[in-house]
């Protein structure tokens, strides 16, 4: 019951979390030799108190006269106080389904834990918990001379003063949870997981930057950062664009994250009802915008390659690595695109070990037509046969023990199979016609799509100024890039059909053969879902008897 309520609260916002604020004195600083002298509490929520506890507690030793005028507790002053026991239970209770705050709550629960530990049948106290000095460490960092709770409450005003009396270090200690709560919540924070995740000693300009979350989207949907000029930066993706947004200055340690919010000025964003319409918005504007800070799709087309596989007079195979661009010759077939020279030159030395050092009789004979027709036989049987004759071969190297060849081999095939996949994935899609899909448990409009390219609908739209915080206008040029109508490829004359478009079907088909995902109801023309589309079907194997 307790870990429910726990997540319950870790979830809730700010104002319907339970926070037992705590205090103790003790006769020490050690849990272990030491004892409690007094326990106070307070149950809030939503700035109301729920419940109160207020005592001194009883002890079998002595109070060390400089603890004692410290705190102005004497040993005489515990006389008839309740025993350790019965004011441990009484706490426990408070704190079920709270989350525990203090002033370096850690010293607290050392001393409470310790005490409950030495009682038949109780358990110590797991809640989660909130260090108000911890979080005054982020949030304050500059503004004050020291952290000590006294300095805080006399620096921020604070309504209440601590006096190293349980109850007062208490209510100084509620004035800074709020306190702190107010100033993070300017930062778009509004759950005790946003709290305890706040980024440590945030600088001045990127805290700034961290307001904008107040107006983020909590749904799925795609975003995108604009610097001064606004040019594009960063395009991504997020099933929830608000906390994506946020793990920017909080769990991010990518080198690129800081550059990247140092010039970002302004963040765009779409709305979806689904992840996968967030999907293809993002492949669309990374192809078009070349955001400088991404990697994943953002290559130009110099950058994709194929392999042209020929058969010369003698019948022999003949394979070249070019440009994905390339024109296809009369006999020719290209398999690709392949995202790099590497990955093309390594799925070419797995096709060689396959073909060589004949062709086989299956092959196509090409004659100007689109590669590996994603419907017949030949798409099929060929790459069977080259995965059995690849297995063979790296069977044997590994039985040579050449370990470097055969995991050379294993790559190649790899990178090879994979582009076989994406090309009939591809090329299914863009001779599919009209689809429509509906999302597999959700409650979502249906998707439509035609030649494999989706029509987004979006939610909603909107942009935030990094800079001030404040809601913007998002660029109608990005909008209409993301939303921009199924269009069809232009014939010229290269095997590869244009690369937004071909890089789009890809995320649409993996979204398709995702389980859960998504559920194909209607299509103008009889789709067949070829099985080696999924490129680990034929991946190197024995074989067939």
């Amino acid at each position: 019951m307790t870990e429910q309520l726990l997540l319950q609260d870790e979830l809730a916002t700010l104002d319907k979390v339970r926070f037992l604020v705590l205090d103790i004195e003790t006769t020490g600083t050690s849990a272990t030799s030491a004892e409690i002298t007094e326990v106070a509490a307070l149950l809030i929520q939503g700035g109301e108190v729920l419940a109160r506890l207020d005592t001194l507690v009883a002890i079998r030793g002595t109070i060390p006269s400089s603890v004692a005028a410290l705190t102005g507790i004497y040993p005489q002053m515990l006389s008839g106080a309740p025993e350790p026991a019965e004011v441990l239970l009484a706490l426990s209770a408070m704190a079920d389904g709270a989350v525990v705050v203090g002033h370096n709550v850690r010293f607290d629960l050392s001393f409470i834990n310790h005490g409950l530990a030495s009682l038949s049948g109780m358990l110590p106290l797991e809640n989660e918990t909130l260090d108000t000095l911890a979080l005054a460490r982020k949030l304050l960092f500059g503004e004050v001379p020291n952290f000590k709770l006294g300095t805080l409450a006399a620096e921020l005003k604070l309504p209440h003063q601590p006096s190293h009396r349980a109850m007062a270090d208490v209510l100084s200690t509620v004035d800074l949870l709020h306190h702190l709560i107010e100033r993070a919540s300017s930062y778009g924070v509004g759950s005790v997981a946003e709290l305890r995740s706040m980024p440590g000693r945030l600088s001045r300009a990127h805290a700034a930057k961290m307001r904008a979350c107040s107006y983020l989207p909590r749904r799925p949907g795609v975003y995108w950062m604009e610097e001064a000029d606004g040019l594009v930066s960063y395009v991504g993706k997020a099933v929830d664009i608000n906390a994506r947004f946020r793990s920017y200055f909080t769990s991010d340690s990518r080198p690129k994250v800081d550059p990247l919010l140092t010039g970002a000025a302004r963040v765009g964003y779409m709305t979806f009802a689904t992840e996968t319409e967030a999907l293809v918005a993002e492949a669309r504007l990374i192809r078009r915008l070349s955001p400088r800070h991404n990697r994943m799709l953002n290559k130009s087309e110099k950058g994709y390659r194929a392999i042209v596989v020929s058969r010369s007079k003698d019948g022999a195979a003949t394979l070249r690595v070019a440009m994905a661009s390339t024109r296809t010759k009369k006999g020719e077939i290209a398999i690709g695109p392949f995202r790099s020279r590497r990955s093309a030159q390594s799925a070419e030395y797995a096709l060689r070990c396959a073909l060589l050092p004949e062709l086989h009789p299956e092959w196509p004979d090409g004659g100007g037509t689109p590669p590996l027709p994603p419907s017949s036989t030949t798409c099929e049987v060929p790459a069977r046969l080259w995965s059995e004759r690849i297995w063979s071969r790296m069977a044997a190297l590994a039985a040579a023990a050449r370990f470097e060849e055969a995991e050379r081999l294993r790559e190649g095939a790899h990178y090879l199979f994979l582009a076989i996949a994406r090309q009939q994935a591809t090329l299914l899609l863009q001779e599919a016609g009209d689809l429509t899909f509906a999302p597999i448990g959700q409650e979502a409009p249906a998707l439509k799509a035609s030649a494999g390219r989706l029509h987004l609908a979006p939610f909603a739209q909107g942009a935030v100024e990094l800079l001030s915080g404040r809601p913007a206008t998002p660029s109608a040029e990005v909008l209409a890039i993301a939303l921009a109508s199924c269009d069809t490829p232009q014939d010229n004359g290269a095997w590869l059909p244009e690369l937004a478009a071909f890089e789009e079907r890809w995320v649409l088909w993996r979204e398709m053969t995702r389980p859960g995902a998504l559920s194909l109801r209607e299509c103008t023309i009889p789709l067949a879902l070829p099985v080696s589309a999924a490129h680990r079907s034929f991946l190197p194997r024995p074989p067939s008897s």
